[in-house]
């Protein structure tokens, strides 16, 4: 118990801080277990030194610097590339921010902060208790366990539901300013138009273009937030272990992400892709959240999706790592989330002599999870029927320190504009040949519960799509 209070004590510090500073992220784990990851959370304010070109990211000392990599680097990777749809928040491509003072909170409860040496805290090996010689047989297979589970009776003082949870919240948002506010969301994509593009997708897999696709559509509405309120309330309706919070300017963003993209601890690199989705409705009820990890775990097209990615991620590692190095983790395990279970597999490979971060990102970026396969194909097929650039939506966040680096996948997100009073979030989903169109529609919109829920928790009256 004290341990979450001071969890989320260090939270509201940091972001009464943030409220005075123009430039500051907060990167969060929500107190989620997390074998990879090396803290709570970590405050980065103030921009001593900012870059925005691909030479800057291989500066190699140990300064602690927070990483943003747009959907767009993709044209930077492969010219043949393009993003022609309307851009409102108009982030930069790439961003590396080295802060004017940062605090980490370690998951021991000590705070280090912009004074101490971080080569320590941040070479961390990749599992302390794992093995990860690649001459090991390193493949886990799903024995039946829920990974991650929602830990409610953790977060509060008595056990409660998640609707008490939400309602208790929503009463505390009464002295938020604001919070009277209605948000009308519109959908970019009709729930028709929506089919009809599932319909093209599978033509297009029928025709051999590509065998799988992640198609991603917006939801937009014109709202005043406060985003400070709405992040605290969505670590605790919408807890995930890699969350950000980001403020450049009037621009925010607000990202209950639980999916890594890339974790090295200088030597190994990581990633760990999430395809596989299943709505959660177990509430606290143990024998449920069992029922419905095995029937995601014995969905055969969701499991034929995260093999797809697997091998795409292998391949993609393959180009940077040494031969044989590659493995695969864990395949196909099932992990709990508030809203939703995930099915997440952990792919491993040991970086060549000589590769550079930029390398790295260029092998594996776009993350074949918010792609598809084969991913050129399928970018460009992207582009064809989306009507929204994705911008940092399906990017990336974290932090890098020498050859050390941790990177989100920038998905469960909201980004807010405070001069346009413009918000928006996005969704997507894997579609092949096997997905049929309502269901998948109801996978964007499983979804985008998190984000709706927060929102109502936060106070703010919400239009059902």
């Amino acid at each position: 118990m004290n341990k979450v209070r001071n969890q989320r004590e260090v939270l509201r510090n940091w972001l009464e801080v943030v409220r005075k500073e123009d430039s500051a992220t907060i990167l969060w784990s929500a107190g989620y277990p997390d074998t990879y990851g090396i803290f709570e959370g970590l405050l980065a304010i103030g921009q001593q030194r900012v870059d925005k070109d691909w030479e800057s990211l291989n500066v190699g000392d140990n300064r602690l610097r927070i990483v943003s990599l747009s959907y767009d680097v993709k044209n930077e990777i492969e010219p043949s590339l393009r993003s022609n749809n309307p851009d409102v928040f108009h982030r930069p491509i790439i961003e590396l921010i080295t802060p004017n003072h940062w605090e980490m909170l370690l998951r021991n409860g000590e705070i280090v902060d912009t004074e101490k040496d971080l080569t320590t805290v941040t070479s961390l090996s990749l599992g302390a208790n794992h093995s990860l010689d690649h001459s090991v047989n390193l493949v886990e297979h799903w024995d039946g366990t829920v990974r991650l589970t929602m830990n409610l009776a953790e977060e509060t003082d008595t056990q409660c539901t998640e609707v008490e949870k939400v309602n208790s919240l929503h009463n505390q948002a009464s002295t938020i300013a604001g919070c009277e506010e209605h948000i009308q969301w519109k959908a970019k994509v009709s729930k028709s138009q929506y089919y009809e593009t599932i319909a093209w997708i599978k033509s297009k897999i029928i025709s051999g273009d590509f065998y799988e696709m992640n198609y991603c559509v917006s939801f937009e509405a014109s709202a005043e937030i406060d985003p400070y309120w709405v992040f605290e309330v969505m670590t605790q309706v919408s807890a995930a272990p890699m969350m950000t919070f980001m403020k450049r300017g009037n621009y925010y963003l607000m990202s209950s992400s639980m999916e890594r993209y890339l974790r090295s601890d200088g030597t190994w690199l990581l990633s760990q892709p999430i395809k596989g989705t299943m709505r959660n409705t177990s509430g606290n009820n143990a024998e449920r959240l069992q029922s419905l990890a095995d029937a995601l775990y014995q969905s055969e097209k969701d499991k034929a999706e995260n093999v797809m990615i697997v091998d795409l991620v292998r391949n993609d590692l393959s180009r940077i790592c040494l031969p044989d190095s590659v493995k695969v983790r864990e395949l196909c395990g099932i992990y709990a989330f508030p809203h939703v279970l995930q099915m997440i597999s952990t792919v491993i490979g040991k970086k060549k002599s000589g590769i550079r971060f930029s390398d790295v990102i260029k092998a594996t970026f776009p993350m074949g999870s918010m792609t598809g396969a084969p991913k050129i194909a399928v970018m460009e097929a992207c582009e064809q029927v989306e009507n929204f650039k994705r911008g940092l939506y399906s990017g990336s966040i974290g932090w890098i320190c020498g050859d050390c680096f941790d990177l989100n996948v920038v998905i469960r997100t909201l980004q807010f504009d405070q001069s346009l009073h413009y918000l928006q979030y996005a969704v997507g989903g894997a579609i092949t040949m096997d997905s049929i169109a309502d269901e998948e529609y109801q996978e964007c919109l499983a979804k985008a519960e998190a984000v709706l829920k927060t929102l109502s928790a936060a106070g703010y009256s919400i239009s059902n799509l």
